[in-house]
């Protein structure tokens, strides 16, 4: 195991062998949650992203969505991406408008390239499905990442095993279909008119 290590850092190291079986040790879901909880309460704030997808996904531990959401949360408050990104995708699935673009605002503010780029395209998809106008739409912050998306997308596409292209491409098209939509007529980004961070 790697020196000068944190304790939560050693934590999370030991979660990810237990949780895809690497090195010496054996996949077992339930040491990797184990040592998952325990990098968070060290204050890993990844871990809690980790955890999050545990419990929404069923692999370990019986699906808990309420339980992930938390967990989530969490993750939120320690502004990591991913569990901003999870976050968000979940209030965007039950419909919660207001809560979603909170979350959109944060991940903006927090997220990196990757994050964001997932969450521009989420956005995206989520107002054209519930035929939201454009004028309520956060323009500037959908401009600023815009070139980033497409590339992030881009190079997904182009790195994905043959199995996954078809996935990655129709990400792509999809999205440069909805940019062309929605950023039709809008001008640059103002500056000093960034979204402050909201309370989740």
């Amino acid at each position: 195991m790697k020196r000068n290590l944190t304790p939560q850092q050693r934590e999370e190291m030991i979660a990810e062998k237990y949780y895809y079986g690497e090195g010496h040790c054996e996949m077992d879901l339930i040491q990797a949650m184990n040592h998952y909880k325990a990098a968070m309460r060290l204050g890993s704030a990844s871990a809690c992203s980790k955890i999050g997808r545990m419990y929404d996904t069923g692999k370990g531990v019986p699906i808990d969505t309420e339980m992930a959401v938390e967990y989530y949360k969490a993750g939120a408050k320690r502004k990591d991406p991913l569990s901003t990104y999870y976050l968000m995708q979940y209030y965007f699935e039950t419909e919660q408008s207001e809560h979603a673009m909170n979350a959109w605002h944060l991940l903006v503010e927090t997220g990196d390239s990757r994050t964001i780029s997932m969450g521009l395209l989420s956005y995206l998809r989520y107002c054209r499905e519930f035929e939201i106008p454009r004028s309520l739409m956060d323009t500037d912050s959908i401009l600023a990442h815009m070139e980033d998306a497409k590339l992030f997308w881009e190079d997904e596409h182009l790195a994905a095993e043959s199995s996954g292209q078809y996935y990655f491409q129709s990400e792509l098209e999809l999205l440069n279909e909805l940019l062309e939509y929605y950023t039709e007529g809008w001008d640059a980004p103002t500056e000093g008119t960034e979204k402050p961070i909201q309370h989740l």
